[in-house]
């Protein structure tokens, strides 16, 4: 599958592409708005709450580190990728965050912040974090 984004400097170079096509066979387009990946601030921030979860429910009941915790928010709140390799079906794998834009991870975070909060555990919310600017321009 080719992946284009279109911007106003590339619109000629996409219609060369276009026009360059072989019709013989149909060609399906599916067109939607870009949105960027998540942002390396979005993934620090995840990072420093599983960190944080991981210490606190330690505290409670055994010992979970940052990566059993970002396996558990995962499960809860992204699900299984099915793969299958040729014929043989793999067992389904944990969803990463890597895929997602910007919105995603925002919703992702979000979640993971809900849930901490009815266990008891109050996230660290840097004010200048996009997770918390977001935040802030949903509720306005």
């Amino acid at each position: 599958m080719n992946r284009f984004i279109l911007r106003p400097e590339n619109r000629q170079q996409f219609i060369a592409f276009v026009n360059g096509l072989d019709l013989a066979e149909p060609t399906q387009f599916d067109w939607k708005p870009y949105k960027s990946k998540r942002s390396l601030d979005q993934n620090a921030l995840m990072w420093v709450w599983l960190t944080h979860m991981a210490k606190h429910f330690s505290s409670k009941a055994g010992t979970f580190t940052q990566d059993d915790m970002h396996d558990l928010m995962r499960h809860k709140f992204l699900g299984y990728d099915e793969r299958k390799i040729g014929n043989t079906e793999l067992p389904p794998q944990l969803k990463s965050t890597t895929k997602q834009n910007v919105g995603e991870m925002h919703f992702y975070l979000s979640q993971i912040d809900m849930w901490a909060a009815t266990c008891g555990c109050l996230l660290p919310r840097p004010e200048d974090s996009i997770y918390d600017q977001m935040c802030r321009e949903s509720a306005a």
